[in-house]
């Protein structure tokens, strides 16, 4: 029998697994980076162009408070109104009106922010309440 040749074919393939464990460490390092990263590429790249438009900071958080404060801004004014101003902004949709017993609605309205690769969107919602006479009311931001 020859044992030495068996501990060195041994030694080889124990090499070769600790180097394919030192690699498969070093791609899951580098995968949670991207990870990590990726929120702020999407804010930076994706909605650049979006909050240059509005003039504010490029984040979903600047943008949903850009638009909530805008909402805030418009109490008071018709459903046509509100509808008008959020249409100048652009990727706005509006669920159907739902009517209450004492005269006030509440809406719910998305907005499509980004639209990524393969379908994937950046989006929020917020919902609407209107008095009797069709005024804004409440604003309430959605998740997101």
């Amino acid at each position: 029998m020859n044992t030495s040749s068996n501990k060195s074919e041994t030694r080889k393939w124990i090499g070769l697994l600790i180097i394919l464990m030192a690699v498969t460490v070093v791609f899951s390092i580098l995968a949670c980076m991207i990870l990590v990263a990726t929120p702020a590429v999407i804010d930076t790249v994706m909605l650049r162009s979006l909050a240059d438009q509005l003039g504010t900071e490029p984040s979903k958080s600047a943008l949903v408070t850009y638009v909530t404060h805008l909402l805030e801004n418009h109490k008071g004014s018709s459903r046509i109104e509100v509808h008008q101003v959020l249409n100048e902004i652009g990727g706005f949709s509006y669920q159907e009106l739902f009517r209450y017993r004492n005269g006030e609605s509440q809406e719910q309205i998305y907005w499509t922010m980004a639209q990524l690769p393969l379908g994937v969107k950046i989006w929020t919602s917020w919902s609407l309440r209107y008095d009797s006479d069709g005024a804004l009311i409440l604003v309430l931001p959605g998740s997101w």
